[in-house]
């Protein structure tokens, strides 16, 4: 069952983004950002590993700075995840970015 146009190590690793995704949402709507923060961090090195789109790190990156401002002890991470999100819309040429209304 499924998409059996990948690979079964692929497809395990799409999985694991799904659930890695679910678990940021969950983790964020509790206000649990350790928990979140892990997940994101991991969906990020898999996106990677995916070559995933800049659409989808972005989304991920503003996740993990949700994440990192709920606990006092990574503020300093949230402004690294906050300036790739921003550079990636950038990229995208998302609207809402100062540059891409230039």
């Amino acid at each position: 069952e499924g998409c059996r146009c990948f690979d079964q190590a692929r497809l395990a690793i799409v999985e694991e983004a799904r659930n890695l995704d679910k678990i940021i949402g969950e983790s964020l709507a509790r206000g649990d950002g350790y928990e979140a923060l892990v997940a994101a961090e991991r969906l990020l090195a898999i996106l990677d590993t995916l070559h995933a789109s800049p659409i989808s790190k972005a989304r991920i990156n503003y996740d993990a700075f949700q994440a990192a401002i709920m606990r006092h002890e990574t503020v300093g991470r949230a402004e690294e995840f906050i300036r790739e999100a921003h550079a990636l819309n950038v990229l995208i040429g998302r609207p809402d970015s100062p540059e891409a209304l230039e």
